[in-house]
């Protein structure tokens, strides 16, 4: 039986060449999240896995705090985290026991498009902040890295 569950009920016919009324074969393929999903992936990607646009990102910016044994760096790691909460953006802090590159590692094939890094610099008042499409991370202090999320995230 030819599908038509969709074009009865909606009278959807044509005519053919004898001058009858038929009944479309019809389909139904809606675009749902997971198709939706899996569509941005293929587009968006590269060897080391996701690159989320910002707008279907699932979480936007990930914390990974270098050593979490470091206090100075699990203080300042936790104080971007909570602010960033506030300001309602999806933030994940990354505060596994792993050594750093398998978080970065992690977090590239997660396809966060924000990564901010706390690590030695955090001495000195600075983070590292890279965006998933770009190779290179910039040294800047956690207000600096917060407004960036935020003119990023915002606009």
């Amino acid at each position: 039986m030819p599908a038509l569950k969709y074009s009865e009920p909606m009278n959807a016919c044509y005519t053919d060449e004898n001058g009858e009324q038929k009944p479309f074969i019809m389909g139904c393929y809606g675009i749902g999240v997971s198709r939706t999903m899996s569509a941005a992936i293929e587009k968006y990607h590269d060897d080391f896995g996701i690159i989320w646009p910002v707008e279907i990102a699932p979480y936007h910016v990930d914390v990974v705090p270098v050593n979490t044994e470091d206090s100075e760096q699990m203080k300042i790691a936790l104080e971007i985290y909570e602010e960033l909460k506030k300001l309602n953006i999806e933030v994940v802090l990354d505060d596994r026991k792993d050594r750093a590159g398998v978080k970065f590692k992690d977090a590239d094939l997660i396809g966060f498009p924000v990564r901010i890094t706390v690590g030695k610099t955090a001495v000195e008042g600075l983070v590292e902040f890279k965006l998933r499409k770009d190779k290179e991370a910039v040294k800047l202090t956690p207000c600096q890295a917060i407004e960036k999320c935020k003119e990023i995230l915002w606009n």
